[in-house]
């Protein structure tokens, strides 16, 4: 997949696609079935998928100090949409210029002059360009005046009637419930970071952690966590061990930063400063102040069997 961050002066062989236009955080089972099908399209006749969307996310543009929400930031997307077929993916700047161009323009200036795009495929709720104006009626009139192919896509839900949404997908990890945020997102939620020094209490105890922000990220319930944590590859795969988390200030030892600490089994390798992915499997109980060191001891120890329980 080739990345570009621009509309205008594109390659010959990126022109004329199969256009897709969204968001796509989480890149979640709606948008799996919409990839296919726009793939199926693709392929049919012989152009290729492309796909354009925005940074920073408009929601963050407009309001800079919100608290962090992206299922996916930018790095996770781009590796999860070069995995379904997508052959060039825009990622436009979202800038005040953009924000204010109205449908009509944002239609002829991106996708007619810029990408010359001949088939464009959206959800069928699709609102974009100044004040969220245009949509799919917007796209379908241009389309005849512009001579390109627009298809509207359904929204659907899961069959145990779960919409199939980003917004859902932040709910159930905002409750700290894993599995069903991943029967919508249809592959597990990952966590990438580079490795920090922590106080190392935790080495002195005998369980050293690695330990990252969640910057870009939604934080999840904060709490101990059963979870594998990777070490990337070059080509997108990990190599997996099975570790618990605890994500949360630290209450115990008067933190105030929120930190993602992963012990992993049997394992005391130097990953300092190194990128580490991690997916959490499953919560197991709420982060809480414990009074005493051996106390601390006793219930990683506790959790620590839980979770090779759980990942067993």
């Amino acid at each position: 997949m080739k990345v570009f961050h621009r509309y205008c002066d594109i390659p010959s062989s990126a022109l004329n696609g199969i256009t897709l236009l969204g968001n796509f955080d989480g890149v979640h089972k709606g948008h799996q079935d919409l990839l296919a099908f726009a793939h199926d399209i693709a392929t049919n006749e012989g152009k290729p998928l492309n796909l354009i969307t925005f940074e920073p996310h408009p929601r963050r543009f407009f309001n800079p100090h919100i608290e962090a929400f992206r299922i996916t930031p930018m790095r996770n997307k781009i590796k999860l949409l070069s995995q379904m077929g997508v052959d060039n993916m825009f990622i436009l700047h979202f800038t005040k210029d953009l924000c204010l161009m109205n449908p009509k323009k944002f239609i002829f200036e991106v996708l007619v002059k810029g990408i010359k795009a001949s088939h464009i495929i959206v959800g069928e709720n699709c609102r974009f360009a100044k004040e969220r104006s245009g949509d799919i009626n917007t796209l379908i009139k241009l389309g005849n005046l512009y001579n390109f192919a627009v298809t509207p896509f359904p929204i659907a839900n899961n069959p145990g009637g779960d919409r199939l949404s980003s917004s859902a997908v932040r709910l159930f990890l905002r409750r700290g419930d894993i599995e069903s945020a991943e029967n919508i997102l249809g592959h597990p939620w990952e966590i990438e970071g580079r490795v920090i020094k922590g106080r190392q209490l935790g080495r002195t105890m005998g369980f050293p952690t690695a330990n990252i922000k969640l910057k870009g990220y939604i934080n999840p319930r904060t709490g101990v966590y059963a979870v594998r944590v990777g070490f990337p590859n070059k080509d997108y795969t990990c190599t997996w061990h099975n570790a618990v988390a605890n994500f949360g200030t630290r209450p115990t030892v008067n933190g105030k930063d929120l930190i993602f600490e992963s012990h992993i089994f049997n394992w005391d390798g130097d990953i300092y400063g190194k990128r580490i992915v991690i997916r959490p499997v499953e919560y197991l109980r709420p982060e809480m102040k414990i009074q005493s060191i051996e106390k601390l001891k006793q219930t990683i120890n506790e959790d620590k069997a839980w979770a090779q329980i759980i990942l067993s």
